[in-house]
């Protein structure tokens, strides 16, 4: 018995070429997301996450932190409730298309957890509540609302976040321009 079972193991059919398809999951499954995937999503984390501007003359680390760092949501308004027929139809169902193939990977790719509100971490570093920064932000945020104040800046969608960043970096001081300034990692 054991010799029948030893010969069909090592019996081949010579006419099947070997499959590639065990090379193309491990690219489409594991090269493509570690590599390019992977450092496109952690680009976009990185400059989105502060305006990335110098910090102006005689302003405290903290001051500059809180001005240049803004919450990143996902998402938009919903579509007016003005529309109707057709029109509402069409834009229920771009709205939705939006929300599945741009902010849900954005919100899973790019700004997991509560580095949404990574501004709350330059506002309150000594918290160690980090867990309930979401909770803590909104809080601070009404106690802001409700004396009529609000410094807190909130962004909605990756492309609006982008382009706040690029408009503020665009609009700062040029480095060229300045001397003897001593560059400080915060």
């Amino acid at each position: 018995m054991l010799k029948n079972y030893s010969t069909i193991i090592m019996k081949r059919d010579e006419s099947k070429k070997p499959s590639r398809a065990g090379w193309v999951t491990f690219v489409i499954s594991i090269v493509l997301p570690l590599t390019g995937l992977y450092q496109i999503c952690s680009l976009l984390h990185l400059i989105t996450e502060h305006a990335w501007v110098l910090r102006e003359e005689g302003e405290s680390v903290r001051a500059s932190h809180v001005k240049n760092s803004h919450a990143r949501f996902c998402g938009r308004a919903t579509p007016s409730n003005r529309l109707r027929g057709t029109h509402l139809a069409v834009a229920w169902t771009v709205w939705a298309l939006e929300h599945v193939v741009i902010h849900l990977p954005t919100r899973m790719l790019m700004v997991q957890g509560s580095l949404v509100v990574h501004d709350w971490h330059h506002r309150a570093g000594a918290d160690r509540g980090w867990p309930n920064a979401i909770q803590k932000r909104e809080a601070d945020l009404q106690r802001e609302l409700a004396s009529g104040l609000c410094t807190h800046h909130d962004l909605w969608g990756i492309s609006n976040v982008l382009n706040e960043v690029m408009m503020r970096i665009s609009g700062a001081q040029d480095p060229e321009s300045l001397t003897g300034v001593k560059f400080r990692l915060n």
